[in-house]
C-alpha cells in the first residue's frame, strides 16, 4: 500500500535528504520547509513542495495534506513543535530522522556558545515575518494548556542560550515525536540526554551515507595521483558558526596543497555546500575545487583523504587512510586517531613534515563500525524505508 509522507526536511541539501529521494515507488513524497516560496534558494528535489504560511493551523495542514506519516530533522520551532502535536493527538506517527554525524550535549552546547559570541559581534540579522504564532494559536485549544508548561521557558532559553540548551533542559511531551530514526546507538546519545525516549522509540537502520559506498568500487575517473581534502565550512557559513578567519583557512589551504606538491599530487578539495559561494578561496594550478561528483570514486582512489568532523569522512575512515585536523571537540575525531584509522593534528599549527599515512593502523575497526556503522550491508536507506511503510 502507497504511503503519503511528509518530510520538514531541508532540501536545500542534497545529502540530507539522499535517504529521501531513494525511498522509491509506494511512497508519495512532500516537503515543507520554508514559510514562504521567496525564502527558498537550492532545490534538490522533484517531488512536490508546501509552505507553512499556506495554512493557518496544523488542522487545516492535516486535512489538505492527509499525511500517513511525518518526518522531521528536528523538532524545535513553533511550526514543527505545533504540527508534530496536533499531529500525534490525530494519531499520525511523527519520526525525527538524523542526518550527519550526531554529536553530544557537550559538544553541541560549546556550539552554542560559540555562535553566541560571533553573534554578538554581527549586525542585526534581518527580521523574517511569518505566521507562526498565529499557526500554533489557531491550532492549540485551552485544554492543550498543560501538554506546553514548559513551552514559554523554552522558546526564552533558545533565544538566550541557544537551541541545544532549550533542549537539554526545558523539553517537554509537545515536542516529542513518536520514534527517533537514528544511525547507530552511538549516535542516538544526543536524543537519550535531551528527549529521554523509551527504548522502544528508538530505531536504527545504519549509516544511509555509506550504501553508495558500498556498491561496486567505481573506476578511477583521474589520471593523475591525488590527496583528498574533505571539507568544511570553517570560514564562512550561513549559520555563522565561525570558526577560523579566511587568513587562516587560506593558510591551512595552501600548506596542505604544499604537502600534495611535495608528493606530486594533486590537491582535490570537496568543498562544503556552504563554502560553494565562497568567493575567497585560494586560487593554484594544482587545486581542484569540487562542488559535485562521484564520491566514492573520490574516496577511493585518493591516495589519503584529509579532513575533520563530518558525515562524508566516516566512508574515508572505512575506505581509506586518513589524517584528521582537531578544530572543535568531537568524538569522532578522538575515536578515529585512538582506533589507529587517523593520525590527528592540529589545524593552524601543524608542519607539512608531521604529515604521516603510514602511522594509521586501523585495529580499531570493528569499534568504528559498531559506533558509527551498525551495518555493512549498503541498505540503510531501505531500513528507513522499511520502517516508514509499515
Amino acid at each position: 500500500m502507497s504511503k503519503r509522507i511528509l518530510f520538514n526536511f531541508g532540501y536545500y541539501r542534497k545529502g540530507w535528504i539522499a535517504p529521501i529521494e531513494s525511498l522509491g515507488p509506494g511512497t508519495e513524497v512532500i516537503y515543507v520547509f520554508y514559510t514562504s516560496p521567496d525564502q527558498e534558494g537550492d532545490k534538490f528535489t522533484t517531488h512536490r513542495v508546501i509552505y507553512w504560511d499556506d495554512f493557518t493551523s496544523a488542522q487545516h495542514l492535516l486535512d489538505e495534506i492527509v499525511p500517513d506519516r511525518i518526518v522531521f530533522m528536528s523538532v524545535d520551532s513553533l511550526y514543527s513543535i505545533t504540527l508534530n502535536f496536533v499531529a500525534r493527538k490525530r494519531g499520525i506517527e511523527t519520526f525525527i530522522l538524523q542526518h550527519g554525524v550526531y554529536s553530544t550535549y557537550k559538544e553541541y552546547r560549546q556550539r552554542d556558545k560559540r555562535t553566541k559570541k560571533i553573534e554578538e559581534k554581527k549586525q542585526p540579522a534581518p527580521v523574517v515575518k511569518t505566521n507562526a504564532l498565529g499557526f500554533f494559536k489557531a491550532s492549540v485549544k485551552l485544554t492543550d494548556v498543560f501538554s506546553f508548561i514548559k513551552f514559554p521557558f523554552y522558546l526564552l532559553a533558545k533565544r538566550s542560550e541557544g537551541v541545544f540548551y532549550a533542549n537539554y533542559w526545558f523539553t517537554f511531551s509537545a515536542k516529542k515525536p513518536s520514534y527517533y530514526i537514528s544511525y547507530t546507538p552511538h549516535t542516538a546519545r544526543y536524543f537519550e540526554e535531551t528527549e529521554h525516549p523509551r527504548k522502544e522509540q528508538l530505531l536504527f537502520i545504519g549509516n544511509p551515507d555509506m550504501d553508495p559506498f558500498f556498491a561496486s568500487v567505481p573506476p578511477n575517473p583521474f589520471t593523475d595521483k591525488y590527496y583528498l581534502l574533505i571539507d568544511q565550512a570553517m570560514a564562512d557559513n550561513r549559520y555563522g558558526q565561525v570558526i577560523y578567519s579566511t587568513q587562516q583557512a587560506i593558510d591551512f589551504y595552501l600548506k596542505l596543497n604544499a604537502f600534495c606538491l611535495s608528493k606530486g599530487a594533486r590537491m582535490k578539495v570537496k568543498l562544503h555546500p556552504e563554502s560553494y559561494n565562497s568567493n575567497w578561496l585560494p586560487r593554484h594550478e594544482n587545486i581542484d575545487w569540487i562542488k559535485d561528483g562521484d564520491l566514492p570514486a573520490l574516496i577511493h582512489h585518493a591516495e589519503g583523504c584529509f579532513g575533520y568532523f563530518s558525515s562524508l569522512i566516516v566512508p574515508a575512515l572505512y575506505f581509506n587512510r586518513c589524517v584528521l585536523f582537531k578544530v572543535v571537540n568531537h568524538d569522532l575525531v578522538t575515536d578515529a586517531q585512538v582506533w589507529g584509522l587517523a593520525q590527528l593534528l592540529d589545524y593552524t599549527t601543524f608542519s607539512i613534515d608531521e604529515i604521516d599515512f603510514s602511522v594509521v593502523s586501523r585495529n580499531g575497526m570493528d569499534s568504528f563500525v559498531q559506533r558509527y556503522l551498525y551495518f555493512k550491508d549498503g541498505t540503510s536507506s531501505e531500513r528507513l524505508r522499511s520502517i516508514l511503510m509499515r
